[in-house]
């Protein structure tokens, strides 16, 4: 199948045009919607989970005496409720809110939209190894470390008879 510079197609489109013909291809591109101008299809359709709390990415590494969790929060400022970090069985959750300056609300149409504005959290489940009397939380620069103390119990053998 032959295309022109100008008419270029992703490779899903051109293995659907491989099996149902160029027309179908092009009918299809025409029903999409608006074009932004630059080549570009418009999507005005909202995010599947709008209504979900986006979720914070986190490392957890253990040292010879902590469990270390960490998670990105930048422009989040260090306030009574935010970010809220909370303990309860064996997880550790963090909620954090990250609010648009207001600037956003001028916009007559988005380019692009990759920043996320709303709330954020995580669930993070805990080792067993660690001492919730000592946790220490710190914000940071946008980082928030959390360091917890870790339990350390010996381990003694015992010996199990097997029956023949």
């Amino acid at each position: 199948m032959a295309h022109s510079k100008d008419n270029d197609l992703s490779l899903d489109e051109e293995l659907v045009a491989s099996f149902v013909g160029d027309d179908a291809v092009a009918a299809s591109d025409e029903a999409d919607g608006q074009n932004d101008g630059w080549g570009t299809e418009i999507d005005d359709t909202e995010y599947v989970g709008a209504d979900e709390p986006g979720r914070l990415a986190y490392d957890m590494y253990e040292t010879n005496d902590q469990v270390v969790v960490v998670t990105r929060v930048p422009g989040v400022k260090k306030d009574s409720d935010n970010p809220r970090v909370s303990i309860s069985a064996e997880k550790l959750v963090i909620e954090c809110a990250f609010n648009d300056d207001g600037d956003a609300a001028k916009a007559i149409r988005w380019l692009t939209q990759d920043l996320y504005w709303g709330d954020s959290r995580c669930e993070i489940e805990l080792p067993s190894c660690i001492n919730k009397d000592t946790v220490d939380a710190e914000l940071q620069d946008g980082v928030l470390t959390i360091r917890f103390g870790k339990v350390f119990e010996d381990v003694t053998s015992v010996k199990i008879k097997t029956k023949s």
